[in-house]
């Protein structure tokens, strides 16, 4: 994580394994490779996956208009 402090990026990051790991997030989450990027709420529910590019930042901005 001393990557991540460096860069100053803020939010929660994570890390199980390798790409072809069979742990249960993965599998229920459908990892298929990584980076994979999960949006997920206040509450802990997941909001959008599968997030690259300019969806990233549309995602965001709807779960914010909520």
């Amino acid at each position: 994580m001393k990557f991540a402090r460096d860069q100053g990026i803020s939010w929660t990051q994570g890390f199980l394994g390798d790409a072809n790991s069979k742990d249960k997030v993965s599998v229920n989450h459908e990892v298929f490779g990584i980076p994979v990027i999960f949006l997920i709420g206040p509450d802990g529910k997941v909001l959008a996956t599968g997030l690259h590019g300019p969806k990233i930042k549309e995602a965001v901005a709807a779960a914010l208009a909520h």
